[in-house]
């Protein structure tokens, strides 16, 4: 099967993240979307590419998306069990972040970038504040990696619509990761 115009086919596995490692244990956690309250943790994220089309992807790169994409039945070819093979647009038009790199690092595509959010201790001489109790600016983050298409780059602050930064969780060979993504079209500003 070959995709039309700017689609890819993409084929990904309902529980790829039902094992997952915890410190030297291996875990099986069957069910884990049903059971999470936090849903970008418990569903799919991650998808096979099967054939790129004329997108930037190549076969078999591994394409990142949010939660909510990878389980929308409309967009499905078929099913066969927990194999779901399925098609996309790769104009950028879908929430596609990017794709995992060869250690499992998010690479951003579409203009996307990778940040990690500032966090700012209150200010006192006396008392030091343990990281749970830092106050995290929602909508202020340092640049880690920036697609090719970006107009911005690494080691940039940047500004952004309050909650536009997105936690992608995925999972890569039974361990747990995130990264903070953020689209340029939400970004409002860059410190100097």
């Amino acid at each position: 099967m070959k995709p039309i115009g700017n689609k890819i086919i993409l084929e990904f596995d309902t529980d790829q993240k039902e094992t997952i490692i915890y410190g030297s244990l291996k875990l099986y956690v069957p069910n884990r979307g049903g059971l999470n309250e936090n849903a970008r943790i418990g569903w799919a994220t991650c998808a096979r590419v099967v054939h790129p089309g004329i997108s930037p992807f190549k076969e078999n790169d591994i394409a990142v998306f949010s939660h909510t994409i990878l389980d929308n039945p409309s967009c499905w070819i078929q099913r066969d069990k927990n194999i779901i093979t399925l098609t996309l647009p790769a104009d950028g038009s879908e929430t596609i972040y990017g794709k995992l790199g060869d250690k499992g690092e998010v690479i951003p595509m579409f203009k996307n970038v990778v940040v990690k959010r500032i966090d700012e201790a209150p200010q006192s001489e006396i008392i030091i504040t343990p990281d749970p109790y830092k106050k995290v600016e929602p909508f202020k983050g340092i640049i880690l990696a920036a697609a090719t298409d970006s107009k911005y780059h690494e080691g940039q602050t940047i500004l952004y619509y309050k909650y536009s930064d997105y936690e992608l969780c995925y999972n890569i060979n039974g361990e747990d990761r995130t990264a903070i993504m953020v689209k340029s079209s939400d970004i409002v500003g860059v410190e100097h």
